[in-house]
């Protein structure tokens, strides 16, 4: 028995490793996309030259395709041309048209200006959500008033109105973010139509998913927020779908782990925890979408005066190795790998060297070694050339992030801040650091983190507060904090509050470590984090392993498969737990959470994968902009 639990576990473990992602499963139904025959036509086998085309897509379109497919792998698809619809595009009549869009009143009236102007040879129309049926026949009108019908060779639903930042993260959105915003989902002022406008985009969002995923997802969700309002109207939508015979959509059993057990979806209001997004970052990407100019994988920044935009995706393995790492660990793999680049090179050198001694002693057999060797190094040529300058782009990322940690002394920051959430005695105290260093957003944020997870007495409160003013601070987002925590003591008595006990209202179990020594002899610290679990990884880990935990025993629990069902705090018995799961963060995610999931699901006993999803991601800046906004409102009259 014992070998046939090892043997399963084995084979669930490689069926895992597998069985496509949510990213590869999108990229693969963009790519047929691509490749669709025109009408009448037959499927191109992969030996056959692509049928040359132009690609059109809007902003949200653009923002899908550069999450998934590189311009490269365009051309080898036969894409020759890509442009926006909203462009002036001059007439190329004898080229077909791949169109990628959103159905917006906007966008058919283009595709139709184009129809009727003959722009294109033919139309293939591919909507990112379902195109309406009122759309569907401006589109046939004006196909017929210009009397080339049969140049329309499809319309398409794709099922694509979200982002794949990675293999187990998407977002919502990157155009058009602010009414999915923190400010906008939480601003007691907004007309109740433009919520219900925000909740049904998000609600598209998570259809989306998973018609992609082919799967019908189990719904576990807090209560009395934006997250529960979200999970009905999915559970809603997943139900009209099945019953109106859309349920090929759904037709997928198999997860993540080669089991035909379907996913969960755990659906939380990002006010679940509000620390963590203020949290100053202390691992590679988290860093990088803190203090640089990061978004849809592409870092932008100025490199000796020059502006320079650098792409990171998985096929820089220097990235996939170390994006999650910390920065100290980093900092010292890429000294490792440049140093095992010029150890190559010189190797290389070495060999020519040898090989022209060889040739000049007249030792034939010895030649014809050093010769083969030789021209199999410089047959690696073009890799090594492609890694040093992989290299070299981090080299440079790197360094613009030490000149932040330097400048800002944000390892003072980061390890106050996991003293507080740890509960731990203050190295240095926080009215010390928000009065000395750090730019006014980096004590603002440390100020918010000490606030929301301690309870200060009001000589501490208004020692700080005017800290923060002569530092120069809005003053705003400490409003909001307070608004939140009278909320949260009249409104979140009870299980939840409860069960955070003494670790403060926000806390999470991250533990820091502090090592000895300098990092690049700059004076920054080695502060490493040990495996800890953030709240948000913590609720994960009890919905998914259904252990009983005051923290989710009011949590909803929906099943839009069975047709007659009401929405129970009770898990169903002999429910097993669930292999594979959906993060989704209503108001606003971060990179911190997504590696911590990533790190739990590495150190988990059995094979399991997290996906995790959110309106938008939310550097520190914008969360802390939303908090003023929000702040502004509370304020007295």
């Amino acid at each position: 028995e014992t070998d046939l639990s090892a043997s399963l576990e084995k084979m669930m473990g490689e069926a895992a490793e597998h069985t496509p992602t949510l990213r590869t499963k999108q990229a693969a139904a963009i790519k047929a996309m691509l490749s669709a025959p025109r009408a009448g036509g037959e499927a191109q086998a992969d030996t056959e030259e692509p049928e040359w085309k132009v690609l059109i897509y809007d902003k949200a379109g653009q923002d899908t395709l550069a999450t998934i497919i590189s311009v490269g792998e365009l051309r080898e698809l036969g894409v020759t041309l890509h442009l926006l619809l909203a462009s002036e595009r001059e007439p190329i009549p004898d080229v077909p048209a791949i169109y990628f869009v959103l159905p917006t009143e906007d966008n058919v009236a283009r595709i139709c200006k184009d129809i009727t102007s003959y722009t294109y040879e033919t139309y293939q129309l591919n909507f990112l959500t379902p195109l309406p049926r009122a759309m569907l026949e401006t589109i046939a009108q004006a196909a017929i008033a210009a009397n080339c019908t049969d140049s329309i060779t499809r319309v398409f639903d794709m099922y694509d109105n979200f982002l794949c930042l990675e293999d187990d993260m998407f977002v919502a959105r990157n155009q058009n973010r602010l009414p999915l915003s923190y400010f906008a989902l939480n601003n007691s002022e907004a007309k109740d139509a433009d919520i219900e406008r925000a909740m049904s985009d998000i609600v598209d969002t998570l259809f989306c998913v998973f018609a992609t995923h082919g799967t019908v997802p189990i719904i576990r969700c807090s209560r009395r927020n934006a997250a529960e309002q979200v999970a009905k109207m999915l559970d809603q939508r997943l139900r009209d779908s099945i019953k109106t015979g859309r349920a090929s959509l759904f037709s997928d059993p198999i997860t993540a782990s080669g089991s035909f057990q379907r996913p969960l979806l755990i659906l939380l209001d990002r006010n679940v925890d509000l620390a963590t997004p203020l949290h100053h970052a202390w691992t590679y990407q988290a860093l990088l979408h803190d203090l640089m100019d990061y978004e849809l994988n592409r870092v932008k920044m100025v490199t000796d005066g020059k502006p320079m935009t650098y792409d990171l995706d998985k096929s820089d393995s220097f990235w996939v190795a170390q994006r999650g790492k910390p920065f100290p660990e980093v900092a010292s793999a890429i000294e490792e790998a440049l140093s095992a680049w010029k150890d190559q090179e010189q190797r290389i050198k070495d060999l020519r060297g040898s090989a022209a001694a060889d040739s000049d002693a007249g030792v034939a057999a010895a030649l014809a070694e050093s010769t083969a060797k030789l021209n199999s190094a410089i047959s690696s040529l073009g890799d090594m050339m492609e890694q040093k300058k992989k290299l070299d782009m981090h080299t440079n990322l790197l360094t613009a992030v030490m000149e932040h940690l330097k400048g800002r002394q944000l390892d003072a920051f980061y390890e106050s801040e996991e003293e507080i959430l740890n509960k731990k005695a203050l190295t240095k105290p926080v009215l010390e650091t928000i009065s000395q260093i750090g730019n006014p957003e980096d004590r603002m944020r440390l100020y918010l983190m000490y606030a929301l997870d301690t309870d200060l007495s009001p000589e501490t409160t208004e020692a700080c507060e005017a800290a923060l003013r002569a530092a120069g601070c809005d003053m705003a987002p400490t409003l909001w904090v307070r608004d939140v925590k009278r909320f949260q003591k009249t409104m979140m008595q009870g299980p939840i509050a409860a069960s955070h006990g003494d670790q403060g209202l926000f806390s999470h179990a991250t533990k820091m470590m502090k090592l000895g020594g300098d990092l690049w002899k700059q004076g920054v610290k080695k502060l490493v984090p040990t495996s800890g679990d953030l709240a948000v990884t913590v609720i994960a880990e009890a919905l998914m392993d259904l252990k009983p935990s005051a923290l989710i025993q009011d949590y909803l629990y929906f099943d839009p498969r069975i047709l007659k069902f009401t929405p129970t705090t009770t898990v169903p018995k002999g429910r097993p737990p669930f292999e594979e799961a959906f993060v989704f963060i209503v108001g606003g995610g971060n990179y911190i959470e997504y590696q911590n999931l990533q790190d739990f699901c590495a150190r988990a006993p059995n094979s399991r994968r997290i996906t995790y999803g959110t309106t938008l991601l939310m550097s520190p800046r914008q969360f802390v902009d939303d908090m003023a906004q929000l702040g502004a409102k509370c304020a007295p009259k």
